[in-house]
């Protein structure tokens, strides 16, 4: 297993008041990408973004507003998508392109104070300790700066709205394989009002199957523990087949018999896949 990658990131900002906005996108982006846009604007109006994103989170406070959407590239995107806002304001963005996932992301409740520093609160994705890529996020009000970011993360990021009315997001990532994060807060240059958060990518997890042997009624009798290959074919008006290659003493082989039946078990969610009936064994050795 390995971790989910950041493989591109940009943003951008709008520091004149407007109803709408062109965010960036990563560059390269190909077919099967997870695209992330986190999306900071002022005060709270509403937001509409393209067909085809959907929404992770958003929350509003006071003076500032964030929208996280997410989106499986499908090859066809361009550099830029244009979100609009129902009343004009300034704002600014972060993008992201991750490969290596699996899934969707998954985010924590968002946490909201006042102070000069933004704290993400700690996320237990559904998927437990894997290789997670771990994202830590905060933004505020007003043209301030993120000086310090949470400790062990890297890929430091910080776009805003160099403006009296602008807004601002910091963006940093970290890899961890672990239940749960819970990320160091992060340090602005002023004290104002905040919005963090954390969100989690999931690996692509790599479980694998078990072939078992049962009896007719359903009875497990054996587990095939160590078979050099599996293939599984089925042509046209003819019988699956089902070819295993194992050692010639392993005790697991006087199970497979005419009368039992064969399961493949796929090992991430415990299902079985597939049921096998064997009509005749063909052993070859050498």
């Amino acid at each position: 297993m390995s971790f989910p990658s950041v493989a591109a990131i940009t943003g951008g900002n709008n520091a004149v008041n407007s109803t709408s906005h062109t965010v960036n996108l990563p560059a390269n982006i190909t077919a099967g990408d997870l695209l992330l846009v986190m999306f900071v604007f002022d005060a709270q109006p509403g937001y509409t973004f393209p067909a085809g994103w959907t929404e992770l989170f958003k929350r509003g406070a006071a003076d500032v507003k964030i929208a996280v959407h997410y989106r499986i590239a499908d090859g066809t995107e361009g550099a830029t998508i244009n979100v609009t806002t129902g009343t004009a304001q300034m704002s600014a963005h972060t993008s992201f392109r991750i490969t290596g996932y699996s899934g969707v992301p998954e985010a924590a409740t968002e946490g909201v104070n006042t102070s000069a520093n933004p704290n993400s609160p700690s996320l237990v994705p559904s998927w437990g300790a894997q290789d997670t890529l771990w994202i830590a996020l905060c933004c505020y009000n007003v043209n301030e700066t993120v000086t310090v970011y949470p400790t062990n993360y890297t890929g430091d990021r910080n776009d805003y709205a160099n403006d009296a009315e602008g807004v601002g997001i910091g963006t940093a990532q970290r890899e961890l394989n672990a239940a749960s994060e819970n990320p160091d807060a992060f340090t602005i240059s002023g004290a104002q009002k905040w919005i963090a958060n954390t969100i989690a990518i999931m690996p692509v997890l790599h479980y694998g199957y078990r072939l078992e042997v049962h009896k007719s009624d359903g009875d497990l009798i054996s587990m095939l523990r160590n078979p050099f290959s599996i293939r599984y074919t089925r042509a046209l008006n003819e019988p699956h087949q089902l070819a295993i290659q194992m050692p010639a003493d392993d005790d697991a082989l006087d199970d497979i018999t005419v009368g039992n039946e064969i399961w493949l078990r796929d090992l991430k969610d415990g299902t079985v896949v597939r049921k096998f009936q064997p009509l005749r064994r063909h052993d070859r050795r050498g």
